[in-house]
């Protein structure tokens, strides 16, 4: 997936625009896999049009491709807990697609993250690998304060969900409105694109039936 996620960044971040890819050789030293993994992601994405070879030049993107992508923002990736969640229940689904709607009507695009890595290291290379411009994390503790730091330096943006300060962050509770709530998760990654330096942790209070909003 590394390369396909590569070459849908390259789309992404240039509409309009065919970018020449790196030679098979370079790319399969650039990714660690062998030519042929990676002449096969290759075919594969020329098949759905993403890409077309050009005799004695090289393989470049299609733009047209990408052209219903509407995005006027980044990529985010939206992570729960450890990333190694089989399956979400009602309340899980039900805050990670509010949060992702919200982020979408802003202009955002989102993409669900499934993190495979038990080590720092192996996390972070998935991270890193994944050509995407921030994370909002739900509830996930359990990943340790390296990571988040790494990321920092990285410029990859980190927004929380009662992440106990291991980044920037919104804290509520279960009863807390969670239009409110996700409304300002989407106000802290918009403040956090603009400044990447600052730190916040934002605490909710409005709950469900209330009507107005205090943010401290």
């Amino acid at each position: 997936m590394k390369i396909r996620y590569y070459v849908m960044s390259l789309l992404y971040k240039n509409p309009g625009v065919s970018i020449k890819l790196a030679s098979i050789r370079d790319l399969a030293a650039q990714f660690g896999v062998a030519n042929s993994t990676v002449a096969l992601v290759l075919n594969q994405l020329k098949k759905e049009k993403f890409l077309i070879s050009r005799h004695g030049i090289g393989i470049f993107t299609v733009p047209d491709s990408a052209s219903t992508w509407k995005h006027t923002k980044p990529v985010i990736g939206l992570i729960y807990g450890s990333g190694k969640h089989f399956f979400h229940g009602y309340d899980s689904w039900r805050i990670l697609s509010k949060v992702g709607e919200n982020l979408c009507k802003d202009g955002y695009s989102v993409r669900y993250v499934y993190l495979a890595g038990n080590t720092d290291e192996a996390i972070l290379n998935e991270l890193l690998n994944s050509y995407l411009a921030g994370f909002v994390w739900f509830y996930s503790q359990e990943i340790s304060n390296t990571v988040f730091t790494r990321l920092k330096e990285a410029g990859i943006i980190s927004v929380g969900i009662n992440m106990q300060k291991k980044c920037s962050s919104v804290e509520f509770s279960d009863k807390t409105d969670l239009e409110a709530g996700s409304l300002a998760v989407l106000e802290l990654m918009n403040k956090m694109f603009q400044n990447p330096e600052i730190e916040e942790h934002v605490f909710i209070s409005k709950y469900i039936g209330e009507h107005e909003d205090e943010v401290h």
